[in-house]
C-alpha cells in the first residue's frame, strides 16, 4: 500500500506541474474532520461553508458572480469492520483546481473505490492494482492533455480514456493478483459533470439537499439483482438473500467480456454531495440513513467518518470503505 501511495502521489506531482507551466494558479479544498453531532430537532442555521439540509447556504450564494466557482470538499474513512482480520478495500480521491483566469476556475477531479476478493492476498492486491493502473491511464491520457479545455471536452473524448483505463486495470489484476478480483467504482468529476465508471457491487450515489434526495448511480453486478430485475426476486427476498453478494461482472475474474464496465454520464449542481462506498456500508446501513447523515453532517470527513461507525455499529460484517465529496459553493469571505 505504501509503494501504491507514493505512486499516487508521485502521478499527482507530474500532472499539477504541467498545469503550472502554463500562467495558472491552484487553490487548496478546505478540509474538515469534525464528528458530527446528533441531528437536532429542526435545521440549524446555514452558515458558509457547511451544507444545511434545506441546501439554503447552497441555493443563495452567488459564488459565480463573485469570481469564486463552485469547488469539491472531499472526505474519506476507512475500516477494517469487526468480522474481517484483512483489509481488502481500496480507495483513492484526488482534486485540483484549474485556473485560467480570475472567473475561468474549473475543479477536477478522479475519485475510486474497489472492493476486492480471493483472500487476503489476492484481494488486496487486486483492488490496489486496479486502482493504480485506473488512475494511471486517467491522468496520463486524459487530463494531462486536456488541462486547459477538460471542462469543456465532449464526452466522445472521454468514453474512450475510460473504458481503456478499464482495460488496463483488469490487466494489472490478472498479472498481479491471478485468481482474484475486484469491484471498481470511479467518477471522474469535470465541474458539473461526472463520468462514471462502474463494475461489480460497489455503488455511487448523488445527494440533493433541496429535495432530500438520496440517488443509486449505479446497478449492481449481482445475480441476486439480476434476478430482481427480472422480476424473479421482490426488493424484500433480494435484500436477504444469502447469495446477494455473488458477482456476475468484476475485474479479473472470468472472460475478458466479463470485465466490461458501465460507463455513464450524471450531472449535479453545486450544494449536492457525492457518495462512493463498498457493500460494507451499503449492505448494513440503509438508504435513509445514509441520506440522513449526510443532510446532517458538518463536513465531508465528518459524513464519511460517522458512516463507517454506523457500519460497525451494525455488526461490521465487511471491510468498509467511504468517500464522501461535496461541490460546494465559496464566497469571497465567510460570513461572521
Amino acid at each position: 500500500m505504501a509503494d501504491f501511495l507514493e505512486w499516487a502521489q508521485k502521478a499527482l506531482e507530474r500532472v499539477t506541474a504541467s498545469l503550472h507551466r502554463e500562467p495558472a494558479s491552484q487553490t487548496p479544498a478546505k478540509k474538515a474532520g469534525a464528528t458530527p453531532a446528533p441531528a437536532p430537532s429542526r435545521p440549524p442555521k446555514a452558515k458558509s461553508g457547511v451544507l444545511s439540509a434545506t441546501g439554503s447556504s447552497a441555493a443563495n450564494w452567488p459564488s459565480e458572480a463573485l469570481g469564486f466557482p463552485p469547488q469539491f470538499w472531499v472526505g474519506t474513512a476507512q475500516s477494517v469492520g469487526l468480522q474481517r482480520e484483512h483489509n481488502e478495500d481500496a480507495l483513492y480521491a484526488a482534486h485540483t483546481i484549474v485556473a485560467t483566469g480570475t472567473y475561468q476556475s474549473r475543479s477536477v477531479g478522479l475519485f475510486v473505490v474497489a472492493d476486492g476478493m480471493g483472500g487476503h492476498l489476492h484481494g488486496e492486491i487486486a483492488s490496489r492494482a486496479a486502482i493504480a493502473a485506473f488512475t494511471r491511464h486517467v491522468w496520463n491520457h486524459l487530463l494531462a492533455h486536456l488541462h486547459w479545455s477538460v471542462d469543456s471536452a465532449p464526452p466522445t473524448e472521454i468514453y474512450p480514456v475510460l473504458h481503456y483505463a478499464v482495460a488496463q486495470a483488469q490487466d494489472q489484476v490478472l498479472e498481479a493478483a491471478p485468481g482474484g478480483g475486484t469491484t471498481l467504482t470511479a467518477v471522474l468529476a469535470l465541474d458539473q459533470r461526472l463520468f462514471i465508471t462502474h463494475i461489480g457491487d460497489s455503488r455511487a450515489y448523488l445527494y440533493n439537499p433541496l429535495t432530500q434526495e438520496l440517488r443509486l448511480l449505479t446497478q449492481d453486478h449481482t445475480w441476486v439483482h439480476r434476478l430482481e430485475e427480472m422480476g424473479e426476486l421482490t426488493p424484500e427476498e433480494a435484500a436477504r438473500h444469502p447469495h446477494r453478494n455473488v458477482l456476475y461482472k468484476s475485474l479479473g475474474q472470468g472472460s475478458d467480456s466479463s470485465a466490461e464496465a458501465d460507463i455513464s454520464l450524471e450531472r449535479w449542481a453545486p450544494g449536492m454531495m457525492l457518495l462512493l462506498c463498498s457493500d460494507g456500508l451499503w449492505d448494513v446501513v440503509p438508504d435513509e440513513a445514509i441520506q440522513e447523515v449526510l443532510a446532517w453532517a458538518s463536513s465531508p470527513s465528518a459524513a464519511a467518518q460517522r458512516l463507517v461507525r454506523m457500519a460497525n455499529d451494525a455488526g461490521g460484517p465487511d471491510n468498509i470503505s467511504v468517500i464522501v465529496v461535496a461541490y460546494r459553493p465559496t464566497r469571497a469571505k465567510r460570513a461572521p
